[in-house]
């Protein structure tokens, strides 16, 4: 196998049921498009976790194996590194401010100072067992001066800040390390799946007008709101896909297996015909009516759209999200889903549509589930153009990462692996 270029990017999906692997490379200098090419993809079955929770150590770590292998021969390379996500019901975002004293004797706010803010504020919304994945700033002030979007240089006694703050549980965290560890492969960054979707599918106009991305996983739904082009909000719902197929094989008295496929090949929103309907899987025969399956289908969504109006209405931004819902998951498949959201909360809804890729795209277009994986190697490149003068620790991805795609051109001075490892060691010889 060839050996990793030095341009690879690589992302890691750690579902439920499947864990799945993206390869792809940096666009090369002179190349107009600037957009990350994807190289190779594999899938393993995954039945360590319940509910996004790891329960058995020893599968999951046989599964992202062999994912992760079989995306290397699909790609024709290995990888060293890569970005991976963090999924389950234990993800919790916070609201959280922080204050500190300029370091500055000319009291100007330098990169610093952001840097010491950013890190105070995620370490008073640490809790036992608890581990920061990621930070949002939403906010700056500088004294009395106030919605300060970029503080540098501006001159003050006090450098405060306003971020949600994106948690999950230490022990599952680790486990993830420590798996990646065996594999001889080094975490760029954790992340999340709705936020990965937000990536896969990345649109300025929208971003900034406003928008819901709602990821329906296995067990559980990923939702990030974003408005004015800064993230209001990040949540995990305890119900997902998995939902609907166990509705399914408990009314139409069928086997999982079945449910799963007729829910994504034959569920149809507020289908009103009569009638009943054969068709042939696993070698057997399964009549059914389309009109009850569709009942079963609809009224598990709804509940799951009576979620988010619920969550928007708390965020005010209930028929207040110009860019609409972008729908993403292997459940979005189910026809009608847009329209029933659009229904339900009054507002555009569409499904996802993958963006600023090149490669093979035409596979992640065709297979909704792989949406999410694409987004978490989004976020690798993103990490890797980040401007080489960013300081270590200060969440740098996500600063940069709302306006990043339209401005790429701006980012093409790409810090190696072995900086952004410097950085990172340097971080941590700080926090001690």
């Amino acid at each position: 196998m060839a050996k990793k270029p030095i341009n690879l990017l690589a992302g890691l999906d750690v579902g439920t049921t499947e864990v799945r692997c993206l390869i792809g490379a940096q666009p090369a200098l002179q190349d107009e498009e600037s957009s990350p090419k994807i190289l190779g993809l594999g899938c393993a079955k995954n039945t360590g976790m319940r509910r996004g929770v790891v329960s058995n150590y020893n599968e999951v770590f046989a599964s992202v194996e062999t994912a992760i292998k079989q995306a290397e021969l699909h790609a024709g390379c290995t990888i060293d590194s890569l970005v991976i996500n963090i999924n389950g019901g234990h993800v919790k975002a916070f609201s959280q401010t922080a204050e500190v004293a300029i370091a500055n004797s000319d009291l100007l706010v330098t990169e610093r100072d952001c840097y010491s803010v950013t890190r105070k504020v995620r370490e008073l919304t640490l809790a036992p067992n608890r581990s920061v994945i990621d930070s949002f700033t939403n906010t700056y002030w500088v004294d009395q001066i106030k919605n300060l979007e970029h503080p540098i240089n501006i001159k003050g006694s006090v450098l405060g800040m306003e971020a949600l703050v994106l948690t999950g549980d230490s022990i599952y965290l680790d486990m993830l390390r420590r798996i990646c560890n065996e594999l001889d492969v080094q975490i760029n960054s954790f992340t999340v799946s709705s936020l990965a979707a937000y990536q896969a599918t990345y649109d300025k106009k929208i971003s900034d007008s406003g928008v819901a991305v709602i990821d329906i996983g296995h067990s559980t739904t990923n939702v990030i709101l974003v408005k004015d082009g800064k993230i209001e909000n990040i949540v995990v719902l305890p119900v997902g896909g998995f939902n609907v197929t166990k509705d399914i094989a408990v009314v139409l008295q069928v086997d999982l297996e079945t449910a799963e496929f007729l829910k994504l090949h034959h569920a149809q929103i507020n289908y009103q015909a009569r009638g009943r309907k054969t068709i042939e899987f696993n070698k057997q025969a399964i009549n059914f009516s389309p009109q009850q399956l569709s009942e079963v289908v609809t009224a598990r969504l709804e509940e799951i759209c009576d979620f988010i109006e619920n969550l928007l209405r708390k965020k005010g931004l209930y028929q207040q999200l110009p860019g609409g819902i972008i729908l993403a998951g292997g459940t979005s498949k189910i026809a009608g889903l847009s329209d029933l959201f659009k229904e339900k909360l009054e507002t555009h809804a569409q499904i996802a549509q993958v963006r600023n890729f090149s490669g093979l795209t035409e596979i992640i277009q065709e297979k909704h589930e792989y949406l999410t994986v694409a987004g978490i190697l989004a976020v690798d490149f993103l990490l890797q153009n980040q401007p080489a003068t960013q300081v270590a620790g200060d969440a740098p991805w996500t600063q940069k990462a709302l306006d990043f795609f339209g401005d790429l051109l701006k980012f093409r001075q790409r810090p190696s692996r072995q900086s952004l490892s410097s950085s990172s060691a340097e971080d941590k010889k700080d926090s001690t």
